[in-house]
């Protein structure tokens, strides 16, 4: 058996894990994170659409439609 194939023997988890990421990484946050007036935006976007979401569900509801939602 080669020894690159051998099965692992030991693992310990750290004891102090202070980084974000498994092995590594950096301390920028990732480019997708949203600030200030940009993720006020998309909070409201996110919010707008739930409550749309939510008022087809209660139309269904009351109608007591059959028809699968779409």
């Amino acid at each position: 058996m080669e020894n690159e194939k051998l099965p692992i023997k030991f693992f310990a988890p750290r004891e102090v894990d202070e980084l974000r990421v498994e092995g590594a990484g950096n301390s920028e946050e990732p480019k997708w994170v949203l600030q200030d007036d940009d993720l006020g935006h998309r909070s409201v976007e996110l919010i707008t659409a739930f409550n749309q979401v939510s008022d087809v569900f209660a139309d269904r509801i009351k109608r007591q439609s059959l028809v699968p939602y779409s």
